[in-house]
């Protein structure tokens, strides 16, 4: 009788072991959906301080397009690569609206030649929003150039 019973005792004890065991969940299929294209940065950062570099432009202009600055120019040389660059200060005027300062840095690396040429550079105006207000006066300055004014417009959300 004893052995009846410790085999019942085992054959339960097998029975809730292996029925304990978790069930594999089968999901349906899920149609994966594509994430909405994510907008690309408009360009390079903003530098901080003084410009390094003060080497001429033939010409120089630039625009807005939302948040991005577009700069476009022309310079001689052809011989060895330019660096553009912009910097800022970090401060406003004290207006309404307020106005501030860009300065182009354009390192020529000494090039010699003669060839005209131009380039773009696009710039990320988003530190420039000044808290509370919708505006800002963007004053671009490049060596030998007349001065670029923008109105940069934003939602300050």
């Amino acid at each position: 009788m004893k052995l009846k019973a410790a085999t019942l005792l085992f054959t339960c004890i097998v029975v809730l072991i292996l029925g304990c065991k978790p069930k594999q969940v089968v999901e349906p299929p899920v149609a994966i959906k594509p994430l909405p294209p994510v907008a690309a940065a408009c360009g390079e950062a903003l530098s901080r301080g003084s410009a390094l570099h003060k080497d001429g432009f033939t010409q120089f202009s630039g625009s807005l397009e939302g948040d991005c600055l577009h700069l476009k120019y022309s310079y001689s040389g052809g011989c060895k690569e330019h660096a553009v660059d912009l910097y800022w200060s970090g401060t406003w005027a004290e207006s309404i609206p307020p106005v501030t300062h860009l300065y182009v840095s354009h390192n020529a690396n000494g090039d010699g030649c003669e060839a005209i040429k131009s380039g773009k550079s696009s710039f990320d105006l988003k530190p420039l929003r000044y808290e509370g207000l919708g505006q800002v006066v963007v004053d671009v300055h490049a060596e030998g150039m007349p001065l670029v004014r923008i109105n940069y417009t934003y939602s300050d959300k």
